[in-house]
């Protein structure tokens, strides 16, 4: 699989995950493109109900009033992506469960070291990150 993002938009989510000493969580509105891309056009932020170092719970009413102006742009949340301080950018048990329930086509994790950060995305079914490409 290979994800397809907004280099910009992404530059800024790594911007803030290092600023935020809790995690942030994103969804990503794009499209599927075929069973190989998925296109991310937009990271957009949805209010956090609880945000610690280690968990993060999403509002949701601000959830659905993204997934409605996704769906009037003619697009769809592909997924989401958010941070984790001082791990590794992988799939937790818990994100990879979450990952499933929420339907998700791609997840993104962003690993935050000091200033320094660490980005994969990832499928349910596989235990390889996905390809990515950036475009502007």
């Amino acid at each position: 699989m290979i994800v397809r993002v907004n280099r910009h938009q992404l530059d800024y989510f790594r911007r803030k995950a290092i600023t935020y000493k809790v995690e942030i969580y994103a969804l990503l509105v794009g499209k599927r493109l075929s069973t190989h891309l998925v296109e991310v056009y937009q990271f957009k932020y949805p209010e956090a109900e609880l945000a610690t170092a280690s968990e993060i719970i999403i509002d949701d009413h601000s959830y659905g009033l993204i997934e409605e102006f996704a769906r009037a742009d003619g697009h769809t949340v592909v997924g989401n992506i958010h941070s984790h301080i001082n791990y590794a950018p992988v799939l937790s048990k818990t994100d990879h469960v979450m990952h499933i329930e929420n339907n998700n086509k791609v997840t993104g994790i962003c690993s935050v070291f000091g200033r320094r950060t660490m980005v994969n995305f990832w499928v349910a079914d596989s235990s390889l990150p996905c390809g990515l490409e950036y475009f502007f």
